[in-house]
């Protein structure tokens, strides 16, 4: 009986290491993944600044203009029924 339960407390010990190297591992992946995830952010913010278009534009010779007129909001009201 004794030899029984000395292998159960070994087996659930190598267990319970088993599952918390799993865990630690899962967490610097997750990490990893949101470093990359905000550097990819960061590059797109900078991409997609409108100064960044515009020499863009230029850069590849394309014939736009930005318009002169502010854009208007338009309110739209709900219908109640």
């Amino acid at each position: 009986m004794i030899s029984f339960l000395a292998f159960v407390y070994v087996d659930n010990r190598y267990y319970c290491e088993m599952q918390l190297s799993q865990a630690i591992k899962l967490k610097q992946e997750i990490q990893d993944i949101k470093y990359e995830s905000l550097t990819i952010s960061a590059q797109l913010m900078a991409v997609s600044r409108q100064s960044n278009i515009r020499a863009m534009v230029r850069e590849k010779c394309i014939d736009l203009r930005g318009s002169n007129v502010p854009p208007v909001v338009i309110y739209v009201k709900k219908l109640e029924e």
